[in-house]
């Protein structure tokens, strides 16, 4: 009966995940219109024009995923509140991962949202760092990722660096002690190379490296 119980949450979460996918490049053409408009009023049409879609996703194959994954949790891990907030963490990193890999867009109040859970999660004793290391190292990330940020638009009159990946890397932070940060650096980076070779690929975004990086190394310092 739990175990049905956790598959409808996961259900549940999975058609919020669809529903924020399928609907961001909308809010976002709605967002940009309106900006534009209270700087440059002018008469507003009766629709705006909408930015590209390119993601398409299956609302059934996201509850299904969503709900088998959740009864999985439940079912390997020991504390069925870990279980819960673990699956809210991986739609949170799905939906960046996701939306950053088709679109090159990071949003910050999803960032903020995965922060918040790290943090419910070291004050739950999820981790091994207790509430105050967690926001102490999100923000040595931030500063880390916005260093290299500042400093590449400097050097290279570029950015090497989305403004999306310093506010990703504040939201990881809150889930890695300090001592997992070159391990981190060094999983994002080759695996992002190695995509970049074998894809040809003139231009990848980081964020979905992050964020596995981020995954295999909170794994190992369970």
């Amino acid at each position: 009966m739990i175990t049905f119980a956790y598959f409808f949450y996961g259900s549940l979460l999975g058609v919020i995940l669809w529903c924020y996918i399928d609907g961001f490049i909308p809010r976002l053409s709605k967002d940009i219109w309106h900006n534009f408009h209270a700087l440059f009023p002018i008469s507003p049409p009766q629709s705006y024009p909408l930015l590209t879609t390119k993601v398409n996703p299956h609302l059934l194959r996201y509850c299904l995923l969503d709900g088998l994954l959740a009864g999985l949790l439940y079912q390997y891990a020991d504390d069925p509140l870990f279980a819960a907030w673990l699956l809210l963490v991986f739609n949170f990193l799905w939906a960046i991962s996701l939306l950053d890999w088709q679109y090159q867009l990071i949003s910050p109040n999803a960032c903020l949202g995965l922060l918040c859970l790290g943090l419910l999660g070291a004050e739950w004793q999820f981790s091994r760092l207790s509430l105050s290391q967690s926001l102490y190292h999100a923000l040595i990330f931030f500063a880390l990722f916005y260093c290299i940020y500042q400093f590449a638009k400097y050097y290279y009159h570029q950015e090497a660096l989305g403004r999306g990946d310093y506010w990703l890397a504040l939201a990881l932070g809150a889930y890695l002690p300090l001592s997992a940060l070159p391990y981190f650096l060094l999983i994002a980076c080759l695996s992002g190379i190695l995509t970049l070779l074998l894809s040809r690929q003139h231009y990848l975004p980081f964020g979905p490296f992050l964020c596995g990086a981020m995954l295999l190394t909170w794994y190992t310092n369970l």
